[in-house]
């Protein structure tokens, strides 16, 4: 069976690798041995599984990947792909099939540290930051992706420094017909006490249609007292997706994340905010555009840990025709962590009578003076609303282009930086433009 097949692959990587673990730093080794053991006592997941039980992964390992990195890296291919997504311009940084790609990076500005290869690996501190937040029961491509990254990307904005201007990260994975691809990509981004940024990361796929790949990504956030970042992570990519972000909040910090899923066959986002620090804010937003039969899971975790935490989740989903949107949202308020406020929402507009949604809040409260709140809803658009702006000389084609932009734009909003806000505006138009039911049905 390829299910087999695939699973020897991850295993012969992890034999191969076994020089490469002798050279590397002792608790690298150990980091690596611990969340291999880990995946295997995992195993992949089933829908017998709680917390997959919605979504069946089994098409991924049907296929056949290969794991080895280009020889030559596609600079210009890189590039006429960011003109195509309108992505050119700034500070970049380029991932190509988990591995840095300098030749098609730019230098980072001041105050602003990029580490990657063996200059992160080997540099000081890392040991206490790595895998810190990301490893666990429970997340069995968090561990995969921790045993097998071959490159890591650290990427660290010093003490009190307020970058200006957005970094962009790009995970680009390769492909063909002939040769799928299952790459790891790793993330550490630390924010400093009292710096502020805005970081942009995107996953694109170059390929064509019929190729076959599978990234498994996982990105660490850690944020210091008084730091702030503004963080958007957007699915750009055909295949198949693993994504684990998990962000360390000290006290006093704000962290804004807006999700953006827009492709991708089968889509796994596994998102978790720790509020470990007093008077800590984080904001979770989502917005999943899917249609055809894609798939895309949306798994988050907010921990209320220390008193005086604020958080406020927004996910929303529009779907046709036979496409799938699972949400499962968890707020959990520790012993202890008074005068919690945290607001959570879940809003789905379907298209099509075809399309499904599984739909999940959940609030676990531990704490007794606290404010929390949680909602989900399902159904389609508003008929008189649609007739109030097709009596005010709009068609009705119009009127419902309108409505579903709306409906979407609200997560958009939560985008303060107005370069990443209008690039997105500018994706969900190119969705809805491309989705003949969303205007003609």
């Amino acid at each position: 069976m390829k299910q087999a097949t695939t699973i020897d692959l991850l295993e012969r990587r992890w034999d191969g690798a076994s020089a490469q673990r002798g050279a590397e730093a002792s608790w690298l080794c150990g980091l690596r041995e611990e969340a291999w053991a880990q995946f295997n006592q995992a195993g992949i997941p089933t829908t017998r599984h709680e917390n997959w039980r919605a979504t069946n992964i089994a098409p991924v390992f049907r296929r056949d990947y290969e794991t080895a990195a280009i020889d030559a890296l596609p600079c210009g291919r890189v590039h006429e792909e960011l003109a195509r997504l309108d992505l050119l311009g700034g500070t970049t940084v380029v991932f190509i099939d988990g591995r840095f790609a300098p030749e098609c990076s730019s230098s980072m500005p001041e105050g602003i540290e990029l580490l990657s290869g063996a200059n992160a690996l080997e540099a000081d501190g890392l040991d206490r930051k790595l895998g810190q937040t990301a490893l666990g029961i429970g997340f069995p491509f968090s561990a995969l992706n921790s045993a097998l990254f071959s490159d890591l990307l650290w990427l660290r904005v010093r003490s009190g420094v307020v970058a200006t201007e957005p970094v962009t990260i790009l995970h680009v994975t390769t492909a063909s017909a002939d040769l799928g691809r299952f790459s790891h990509p790793r993330t550490l981004l630390e924010i400093e006490s009292g710096a502020k940024a805005a970081i942009a990361e995107y996953y694109l796929s170059l390929h064509d249609d019929d190729a076959v790949e599978c990234t498994n990504a996982v990105t660490e956030v850690l944020l210091g007292r008084a730091a702030e970042l503004q963080h958007l992570r957007s699915v750009l990519s055909g295949g198949f997706h693993f994504g684990r972000l998990a962000v360390d909040q000290a006290a006093e910090s704000n962290y804004n994340n807006v999700s953006l899923t827009l492709s991708g066959k089968l889509v796994r986002n596994d998102l978790s905010c720790g509020l470990y620090g007093e008077g800590a804010h984080g904001e979770l937003n989502g917005l999943v555009m899917v249609r055809d039969d894609q798939l895309v899971d949306n798994h988050t975790w907010i921990e209320h840990a220390q008193p005086e935490c604020t958080s406020h989740e927004l996910y929303k989903a529009i779907l046709d025709d036979q496409a799938r949107v699972v949400f499962n949202g968890r707020i959990h308020v520790h012993p202890g962590a008074q005068k919690t406020d945290a607001v959570q929402a879940n809003r789905n507009l379907l298209l099509s009578g075809d399309a499904i949604v599984n739909t999940n809040p959940q609030l676990e409260i531990y704490a007794d003076d606290v404010k929390c709140t949680h909602g989900a809803t399902v159904g389609q658009l508003d008929e008189q609303a649609q007739f109030y702006l097709q009596a005010r000389g709009l068609s009705r084609d119009q009127a419902r282009a309108l409505l579903v932009s709306a409906f979407a734009k609200e997560v958009l909003d939560h985008l303060p930086i107005k370069r990443l806000s209008d690039w997105a505006s500018t994706k969900v138009d190119q969705w809805l433009a491309r989705s003949a039911s969303a205007i003609e049905r």
